[in-house]
């Protein structure tokens, strides 16, 4: 009986073998297909595909720690995140500029002078610009005092509290004649950074322009600037 049962359980482990193998090239054969894999991804109406990415957000200043970051003394403009540039500025850009540390600086009257700082600037196609320079040479805290007194043009204002940008950070609010921009300022390690946002050129005559709007894109501007060339400052 014995020799009789064995070929049977045999027989009986084959034929399962090779059932088990028909299911599985149907299942693959179905997925050639069909694309309609269990956990494939696709098809199924299970919203498949690849994931969409995440939305771009910008953040404030508010939500980061500017005090724990330094800034490089040099060329950073490849640096800057793109998509900060678009949000700041509503658009794609339309125009584009770097400057170098030794770069001639125009003045008024047709003057020239040697900048001593790296620099870029982005223009909408609206005409509003945003921008981000840092000193070439180093700043120390008393100098950094001293830069936080510029008021930059008469019409300048520096609203309190100080913004937490950096050592002496402050922020200045610019709005005449029509025009205006809003702009951060603050000490990094040793190095003086500042970024701004333009509004479009409008008529001189128009009304006074409402600030509140601008503010706001000054203050995700210079904390995505700070995101994109900013490094631990313990690192």
């Amino acid at each position: 009986m014995r020799q009789r049962v064995r070929p049977l359980a045999l027989v009986g482990a084959v034929t399962v073998l090779l059932t088990a193998a028909l299911v599985v090239a149907g299942v693959v054969l179905l997925g050639d297909g069909s694309g309609d894999v269990p956990g494939s991804g696709s098809g199924g109406g299970s919203g498949g595909g690849e994931p969409s990415a995440a939305p771009f957000a910008t953040t404030t200043l508010a939500e980061l720690d500017p005090a724990s970051v330094e800034v490089a003394r040099g060329p950073f403009c490849d640096d800057v995140d793109p998509r900060e540039v678009e949000a700041a500025l509503g658009a794609e850009p339309a125009d584009a500029t770097s400057w170098q540390n030794g770069d001639p600086v125009p003045l008024a009257g047709g003057s020239q002078d040697v900048g001593h700082e790296f620099g870029c600037s982005w223009t909408g196609p609206d005409g509003a610009v945003v921008s981000a320079w840092v000193f070439a040479p180093p700043v120390d805290a008393t100098r950094a005092a001293q830069l936080a007194q510029d008021t930059d043009i008469g019409w300048c204002t520096k609203p309190s509290p100080a913004p937490a940008f950096g050592a002496s950070g402050t922020r200045l609010d610019c709005f005449g004649g029509g025009n205006g921009y809003a702009a951060y300022r603050g000490l990094f390690g040793d190095a003086w950074l500042t970024c701004r946002v333009e509004n479009p050129p409008v008529d001189p005559t128009a009304a006074p322009l409402d600030p509140t709007g601008l503010e706001d894109r000054a203050d995700r501007w210079c904390a995505g600037i700070l995101r994109s060339v900013s490094s631990p400052a313990n690192s």
